[in-house]
């Protein structure tokens, strides 16, 4: 849910018989002595929970977990039903009603097909992260997160019919994500100040869905050489022709090629990497203009983000390092599936990038 500041809101939620609410994580408080907008139930013996909450900002959000019983539920619609009532200062209100249809299925294909590969990485984010900051122990919201994945590994192997399968092709992007998380500022070790963490880790159990996508899965851009050539010079000074130019690649560390300018959007950090080719002072507009664009990128961002820019071979390229997924140690056949581009390199100019 969103609001603005100063608003109130009480949110009623209602679901089916045999669909429980199990968490609920971000500014909200459970409502027991009223409901906030009476109605009548979905269906006899279905659950209804009610809460407020008071939006801190525009990008406020509560995230909930439910959970299904296995009796009665397959090959059936279930309902959940989100009575949402927000009142401003001077007792104006205004209501939504948001219902949505869920199909339970016995089909694992249908099932798989029904994943939403963003919301899934952020619930599990999310709770990970609340357990780091309760027990004030990141290892173990890690090892939870490990264990999830093991879990699931398992469950698949023991009913999939091809068994070198470790993961289904539709959710391999769910382990790269929770690896990013792991590594990011929530969890991983890259802000070192107790009160810098908890802060972070605030922000992102009560964000939307847009600033949680931001740090469990950021956003890699690629300004290459060819493309600047292409566009003529001097080359591309103006911030919305520049973006244009740039191509989403994988947060892996095959990635890091000299020929090219990385800019990273991790939220709370935007960073931006010059290779050994492009970081000679005629590609000083280049990243004066970058800049310009990025700070396009944080209006009304908050925390608005610390914006870092340097070389390859310089001791800050680290930041960037430790939060790219270590491809280079994979298989060609792995490297070559994450990056197509490498297949135009030869031979020698693979074992230079590897070997980096």
């Amino acid at each position: 849910g969103k609001g603005t500041k100063n608003i109130r809101t009480n949110v009623s939620v209602r679901s089916t018989y045999g669909v429980e609410l199990a968490h609920v994580i971000g500014p909200s408080n459970l409502v027991i002595s009223e409901q906030a907008m009476p109605a009548p139930a979905i269906e006899t013996g279905s659950a209804v929970h009610d809460f407020s909450m008071v939006m801190a900002d525009a990008n406020s959000a509560i995230t909930f977990y439910f959970n299904a019983s296995k009796v009665g539920l397959l090959d059936r619609c279930t309902y959940i039903q989100f009575i949402v009532t927000a009142t401003d200062e001077a007792g104006g209100s205004v209501s939504r009603v948001i219902t949505r249809r869920l199909v339970t299925t016995s089909s694992k294909e249908a099932y798989l097909k029904s994943v939403d590969i963003g919301v899934t990485t952020v619930a599990i984010g999310k709770k990970a992260v609340r357990m780091a900051s309760n027990l004030q122990n990141p290892a173990l919201a890690s090892e939870d997160i490990c264990n999830r994945m093991y879990n699931t590994i398992g469950f698949f192997r023991r009913c999939c019919e091809r068994k070198q399968e470790l993961f289904p092709g539709c959710l391999e992007a769910i382990p790269k994500q929770l690896f990013n998380l792991l590594r990011g500022p929530c969890i991983g070790s890259i802000i070192q100040h107790e009160d810098d963490i908890e802060c972070v880790r605030d922000m992102y159990l009560k964000a939307s869905f847009e600033d949680c996508i931001r740090l469990t899965s950021p956003l890699l851009m690629c300004l290459s050489r060819h493309k600047l050539i292409q566009a003529g010079r001097p080359p591309a000074v103006d911030p919305k022709l520049l973006e244009t130019l740039l191509v989403r690649v994988p947060l892996e560390t095959l990635a890091l090629q000299s020929n090219s300018i990385l800019i990273l959007d991790h939220h709370t950090d935007i960073l931006i990497w010059s290779g050994a080719e492009m970081k000679g002072i005629e590609y000083d507009v280049v990243r004066t203009t970058c800049i310009q664009m990025v700070e396009q990128w944080c209006v009304g961002r908050y925390p608005y983000p610390n914006i870092m820019q340097f070389s390859e071979g310089d001791s800050m390229a680290r930041f960037l390092e430790a939060r790219l997924v270590p491809s280079h140690k994979d298989s060609e056949f792995q490297q070559l599936k994450s990056f197509p581009i490498l297949a135009q390199l030869d031979k020698y100019q693979l074992k230079e990038l590897r070997e980096k």
